[in-house]
């Protein structure tokens, strides 16, 4: 409320503040009609009269030069114009119905990985396993497979001792060992240490 007295007084005064006494109640303002609207403010003394330039620099004009340079510019669809797929592909290595170099030198490679041998190279301090050697290496392991099945047969359903258990563990990983030395010894190339 206050407030408002405050403003309206100095509305009234054109500006110029007088001086209160602190706790002094507020007068009640005049009840004659102010000669002007209460929000009318006059601010055209504070406003300044000349927007300053910065540093002195003359004003650009971007839009302006926008439009020249587009006039000055090439059209990029004439510039850019390069040889199509086919010219790139056949165009510089070599003549329409000739046979690519690429072409040529990748069947070249082909053939000659043909008549390389397909025999695998044997690895240092290995040798080849002989067939009769594979044979009786067979043979062997066939027979040490069977004494296992019939040992596991012969074991009861249900074990309960530790030691029984280890053992049944024990043949059941031999019996996958045998099997996949079997599948090792029916390939073509067996190599083993020397």
């Amino acid at each position: 409320m206050e407030a408002k007295l405050r403003y309206r007084k100095e509305l009234q005064s054109a500006g110029v503040k007088k001086k209160t006494t602190i706790g002094a109640k507020p007068k009640k303002a005049d009840p004659k009609p102010p000669a002007e609207p209460i929000n009318k403010i006059d601010i055209t003394h504070s406003a300044p009269k000349e927007i300053p330039k910065a540093y002195g620099a003359p004003r650009i004009d971007f839009v302006q030069r926008n439009i020249d340079q587009a006039a000055n510019q090439k059209s990029r669809a004439k510039v850019d114009k390069g040889p199509n797929r086919k010219e790139r592909i056949v165009g510089r290595t070599h003549a329409p119905g000739e046979i690519p170099r690429y072409y040529t030198q990748r069947a070249y490679e082909m053939d000659s990985s043909k008549y390389e041998s397909n025999e695998p190279q044997c690895p240092p301090g290995m040798r080849l396993l002989s067939e009769e050697e594979k044979e009786e290496a067979i043979l062997d392991l066939t027979e040490q497979k069977l004494e296992i099945e019939s040992t596991l047969g012969r074991a009861p359903l249900r074990i309960e001792s530790p030691q029984l258990q280890r053992q049944q563990r024990m043949l059941e990983q031999q019996l996958k060992d045998i099997e996949s030395s079997l599948e090792q010894l029916k390939k073509k190339y067996v190599f083993v240490p020397e």
